[in-house]
């Protein structure tokens, strides 16, 4: 028998729980004292296989086993399995159901390099750049799953160029014979500042995914 035997359920189609089980493996083998470098390979692999479950496989099981010097996974899923492995093996092919494909991301691959196709609708605003796929493919994948590391460059001053010019003498000419400022300041108000100050937040536009509950109003002036 095992030191330690989880068992969790796997729901399809639900990418908003996907990774909770190899999350809780994960800080359970953290209060068990093993090393770092096995934790992380024991959650990676178990994330991949959970992730597969949701994606291609309707659900399942997971079970696990934890032992001093091995821990195993099972993952059982509830899928249709697949009717033609060659076909399975080739670039390109996939059993992702239409609500993953709807996501709109495509990819190929050749060699070690892969070309990502983005959906128009995120091509123009947040998934512009290679650090863009980069972001989005280590916030689907778990931030807690990468060894984090310090990396070491260089790092010179920027030279300012004609725009910079032009933008600082614009400020400039606007503070020196207009008496105007430039304030930066956030979209929404801080309701925990104002509630401080006894000022009352007026109701205005509220943000869906504000960073919390107390910045989720769009601020209707400058003032606090």
């Amino acid at each position: 028998m095992s030191m330690l035997h989880l068992e969790y359920q796997v729901p399809g189609d639900d990418f908003t729980r996907a990774g909770e089980a190899s999350g809780d493996v994960k800080h359970k083998l953290k209060k068990l004292g093993y090393e770092p470098d096995a934790i992380r390979r024991v959650a990676i692999a178990m994330y991949e296989g959970e992730i597969n479950l949701v994606i291609h496989g309707g659900g399942g099981e997971a079970v696990v086993d934890v032992d001093p010097d091995r821990v195993d996974i099972a993952l059982i899923d509830q899928g249709p399995g697949i009717p033609d492995v060659e076909q399975a093996m080739q670039a390109g092919w996939s059993t992702a159901p239409d609500n993953v494909r709807a996501l709109g991301f495509g990819a190929q691959q050749s060699g070690d390099a892969f070309t990502v196709q983005v959906p128009s609708w995120r091509a123009t605003k947040d998934v512009t750049i290679k650090a863009d796929i980069i972001e989005e493919i280590t916030r689907i994948y778990g931030y807690d799953n990468f060894k984090v590391s310090t990396t070491v460059s260089p790092l010179y001053p920027k030279k300012k160029g004609p725009g910079n010019k032009a933008d600082n003498f614009a400020k400039d000419l606007l503070v020196q014979r207009y008496h105007l400022h430039e304030v930066h300041s956030y979209i929404w108000a801080d309701q925990k500042k104002c509630r401080a100050l006894g000022i009352p937040v007026e109701e205005n536009v509220r943000l869906v995914n504000a960073q919390t509950p107390d910045h989720e109003v769009i601020r209707t002036n400058m003032g606090p």
